[in-house]
């Protein structure tokens, strides 16, 4: 016979988990899963990919590209050359990418594609028109390059008219 929750044994007995300690576990199961789980696919994932190409593009967009579009419109040939292919078609090549292209990451849309002028433009600013500078003045086009091949790499995400698109095929 039991007495006071001690078994005749002198053990304690344990009352069956109650149910708002079983949802916490379940919880707490998913919170590990989420955390610690690097394989979690879903919807997280989609949802970080959003993140990265919306913040890296309208940063860009907004930052970079609306000014060089403008003086492209403007008609101001003030920009480096650093292709030696003009002053004039490296600022607009230069403002297509990082107007054009980011407008389109930021949507989604032909996302992959998309990259590539962002890339290119942004190695050349690495690797040749800051080629001297120390590493904090090159470090911006720097950190846009490798949030760039990223995205390349891991496409867009299902959060986007690419996936969109694929779907209605």
């Amino acid at each position: 016979m039991c007495f006071r929750g001690v078994s005749p044994f002198g053990r304690l007995i344990m009352p069956p988990p109650r149910r708002d300690t079983m949802a916490r576990q379940e919880v707490s199961g998913q919170m590990k899963q989420l955390v610690f789980n690097p394989l979690s696919q879903g919807r997280m994932l989609d949802v970080g990919l959003l993140i990265l190409r919306v913040g890296l593009s309208v940063s860009l967009l907004v930052l970079h590209g609306y000014g060089k579009i403008g003086r492209f419109l403007e008609g101001s040939g003030k920009f480096p050359d650093p292709l030696g292919i003009g002053s004039s078609l490296s600022l607009g090549l230069a403002g297509f990418a990082e107007f054009v292209c980011a407008l389109a990451i930021v949507l989604g849309f032909a996302t992959r594609l998309a990259t590539i002028p962002i890339v290119v433009t942004m190695g050349v600013a690495v690797l040749i028109v800051h080629a001297g500078d120390p590493l904090g003045d090159k470090e911006l086009a720097l950190l846009y390059l490798i949030g760039f091949v990223a995205i390349f790499c891991t496409g867009p995400g299902r959060i986007s008219v690419d996936a969109a698109l694929s779907k209605r095929k």
